[in-house]
Formats: structure tokens, C-alpha cells, sequence
């Protein structure tokens, strides 16, 4: 779908939705209760767009932008975290939303995972890789989104290399 301005047509039905989550709407509602997950990253995630899809018996989740409306506020500080810490909350139909240190912390969002806990490997600074705890959604993101997170990043590669006019193999 692209993007044609604010003053382009909305669909009525989804016209109280942000213009990340009404993509996500429109292009899933063919979809709606026939046993698929949706995966998107923070652009198109918000708490209403996982109730919705949750009251639509469709399965979703995501990263999401900290300061998005209705995310709860009194999680732990950021400053408090050390890699491998989740902190979660889970919202009255279900959403759970969670922040996990890794590198950084991640906040993330998914209408089917709970609060379990899995471990990932990292590397570590001597080169030796360790077991992490991590929130079950953070490998199941990774799975599906990982390609599209890549070619996000080769994308802004060739866009800043383009710029500089220099080539990259």
C-alpha cells in the first residue's frame, strides 16, 4: 500500500487507527480467524492493533515504540536493566508487552505469547558465547522478521553509500 498523504481516503471501518495499523488491518482482514500470526516491526505496532487482531481470533506480534499510547509506564528503568532482564505486563484482553535487555533494551508486543522465559546465544566480549534469558516472542520475531529487518539494513546501507557515491561489494 502506499502512503499518499493525510489527506488520502481512509476506509471507515478502520479510521480510528493510526496509518501503521490501518495498513496492518487492511491488508490482513482477508486473513481474520484463519489460524495465520502476523509479525511487524515498530512502524505499524500499537496496543490497539494487537486487541483488534485478537478480537478478530488472529494471532499477532512485534517490536514496539516505547512511547506509544496505552503502553504501561511503570516498568523498569532502562538505566536498571542488564542484559538478559524482562520486565512485562499483560493488559485485561491478554497483550503482553515486555521490554528485554540485550544489547539495548527492546520493548516488544504479541497477542499469543505469555511471559515465558527462553535463553538465546550472544556472544560475549572474549569471543565465547553465552545463554541469555530472553521473552519467548524475541526468537519467534527473529525467525519471521529477520529477513525483512536485513534487507531494511542493506537498503539504509545502499541509500547512505549511494549518497557518498562510494561502492560497496
Amino acid at each position: 500500500m502506499v502512503y499518499q498523504g493525510k489527506d488520502a481516503a481512509v476506509e471507515e471501518k478502520f479510521q480510528s487507527f493510526g496509518l501503521g495499523p490501518r495498513v496492518v488491518l487492511s491488508l490482513s482482514e482477508d486473513y481474520w480467524g484463519k489460524n495465520r500470526i502476523v509479525y511487524f516491526d515498530n512502524y505499524f505496532s500499537s496496543l490497539d492493533l494487537l486487541e483488534k487482531l485478537k478480537a478478530k481470533n488472529t494471532l499477532a506480534c512485534g517490536t514496539i515504540k516505547s512511547d506509544r499510547v496505552g503502553l504501561p509506564k511503570q516498568m523498569k528503568p532502562d538505566k536498571e536493566m542488564t542484559r538478559g532482564d524482562i520486565d512485562y505486563r499483560v493488559s485485561k484482553m491478554d497483550v503482553t508487552y515486555c521490554k528485554w535487555h540485550d544489547n539495548r533494551v527492546v520493548h516488544l508486543i504479541s497477542n499469543y505469547h505469555g511471559t515465558k522465559s527462553t535463553t538465546v546465544k550472544r556472544m560475549q566480549k572474549d569471543g565465547s558465547r553465552k545463554d541469555i534469558a530472553c521473552p519467548e516472542i524475541v526468537p519467534d520475531y527473529n525467525r519471521y522478521m529477520g529477513g525483512v529487518d536485513r534487507a531494511d539494513r542493506l537498503r539504509q546501507a545502499y541509500c547512505i553509500n549511494r549518497r557518498s557515491k562510494k561502492m560497496v561489494a
